[in-house]
């Protein structure tokens, strides 16, 4: 099953949660895709399987039309170049159409080349433009463990319970089992010497009977 997170960024330093694809053609049975993590500038390959496009284009839709230098979502903000008469351009006998972003946030120009099958099969009915870009607030976070949006100030995954966020340098924690933070080495308190909300991760101070961040009301 694929979701968001098969196309995180890889650079554990950088911790992203996600890629933005800048390239996206059809090679024999196997679809490549081309992506630039906005946050650390990395760049990403990933091959899928045609014959799946059903799984996992719902997991990177929402990616298609974010700039790849800001990551901001521009669905009502690009120009499509050509059409299935018009277009010139191919790859190994593939058609492709070529993408605009003049970002509303940052500003700059993002190029992306699609194959059209599949561009127009993520526009069509099943993929309507209104689903293309799932407007998640801008400042939560996805679970690495269950794919869960939670809050800044969350140390823990409301959904999963496991720790998501260092708590001396906040960032974010990719593995289960870690007893120290990756990046500054702080030692990474275990959930049962911290207390922590069940509706939104948040801490919480010992004795308090409501949670700072989310007004739900402790079970002492």
């Amino acid at each position: 099953m694929y979701n968001q997170l098969n196309f995180q960024c890889e650079n554990e330093a950088c911790g992203n949660n996600f890629t933005v694809p800048r390239k996206m053609v059809r090679r024999g049975n196997t679809i490549i895709i081309e992506a630039r993590c906005p946050r650390c500038n990395r760049h990403h390959r990933y091959q899928l399987p045609y014959e799946q496009r059903y799984q996992w284009i719902p997991a990177i839709k929402d990616l298609l039309l974010r700039c790849e230098f800001c990551g901001t979502s521009n669905i009502d903000n690009y120009n499509e170049y050509g059409s299935s008469s018009s277009i010139s351009m191919s790859f190994s006998h593939e058609v492709i159409v070529k993408i605009l972003i003049n970002c509303k946030k940052c500003g700059r120009k993002s190029k992306k080349v699609y194959n059209k099958f599949l561009w127009d099969e993520i526009k069509s009915q099943e993929y309507t433009k209104s689903m293309l870009i799932k407007h998640k607030p801008q400042s939560s976070s996805l679970c690495p463990f269950c794919g869960a949006y939670f809050s800044p100030s969350s140390q823990v995954c409301p959904k999963c319970h496991s720790r998501v966020r260092c708590d001396n340098c906040g960032v974010m924690i990719k593995k289960k089992s870690a007893k120290f933070c990756n990046k500054c080495g702080n030692k990474l308190v275990s959930d049962t010497e911290k207390l922590f909300c069940e509706n939104c991760g948040a801490p919480i101070v010992p004795g308090a009977q409501f949670c700072v961040e989310c007004g739900n009301e402790i079970d002492n």
